[in-house]
């Protein structure tokens, strides 16, 4: 399990060291932190699944955003059709 975590850091570092120092020396500070919540979001639902976490599935809030949205737009719901 722990040989689980070290590949996941593994990959997450370097994906980090790489894109993080561009976007701060661009002074890109709403990219930045929207890359940072995006990294941590995927590198925790990572760990969950290394340690068999209970952890909501995004595809329930992603779905009833766009489902409002659609709503909104179109008058009626096209996503649980």
């Amino acid at each position: 399990m722990m040989v689980n975590v070290f590949l996941l850091v593994l990959v997450f570092a370097p994906l980090t060291a790489v894109q993080l120092p561009g976007l701060i020396k661009k002074r890109l500070i709403k990219e930045t932190a929207i890359y940072l919540i995006l990294m941590a979001s995927a590198f925790v639902y990572s760990l969950g699944e290394v340690f068999n976490w209970k952890l909501p599935n995004p595809n329930t809030f992603l779905s009833a955003v766009f489902d409002s949205f659609s709503r909104y737009v179109f008058g009626e719901s096209y996503i649980f059709k």
